[in-house]
């Protein structure tokens, strides 16, 4: 009997946080042979949009410079990158509104014993970082918060 509650409270919580959920951003290069190797690489790294792509220093950045191996930047030609990585830059950014959520789902509850248990499951790049934060950038927390928020609804009933 109560089966069918939890199931709507679990449908609930994955809806929420699909409102919730950060959007995307895939780096693309020009793909012509101007493309410097470490951009080359990070074509196609898709991020969530609240996190920074990871881009390999040159080696030239790294001797003269003191830029560690890999970088973190927020979009091509992020200023706070060595220039290596940001000068005559040619690459975008594509952005996804829709990135995260697209991954996010409600699955059929189970019945253990006199248990109910509901599962919402988050599925994309780098989910865990965007939950949670990195040293560098801050946590989007919308799984918690649609927990939270949901939580809050069933209570105020």
């Amino acid at each position: 009997m109560v089966a069918w509650k939890v199931q709507a409270i679990t449908d609930e919580v994955a809806d929420v946080a699909r409102d919730n959920a950060p959007g995307t951003k895939t780096w693309r290069t020009r793909g012509d042979e101007e493309v410097r190797p470490e951009h080359r690489k990070a074509h196609g790294q898709e991020v969530p949009e609240n996190l920074r792509f990871v881009v390999d220093s040159p080696d030239y950045d790294q001797a003269h410079y003191g830029a560690p191996p890999k970088q973190q930047l927020r979009h091509p030609r992020d200023r706070d990158a060595t220039p290596g990585l940001t000068e005559n830059c040619r690459c975008q950014a594509i952005e996804d509104p829709a990135g995260l959520s697209r991954g996010i789902e409600a699955h059929p509850v189970e019945i253990r014993g006199a248990t109910v248990v509901g599962h919402v499951t988050s599925v994309g790049p780098r989910v865990s970082d965007a939950e949670f934060g990195t040293a560098e950038d801050d946590a989007a927390r919308y799984m918690g918060r649609a927990v939270q928020e949901v939580a809050a609804r069933h209570r105020a009933r």
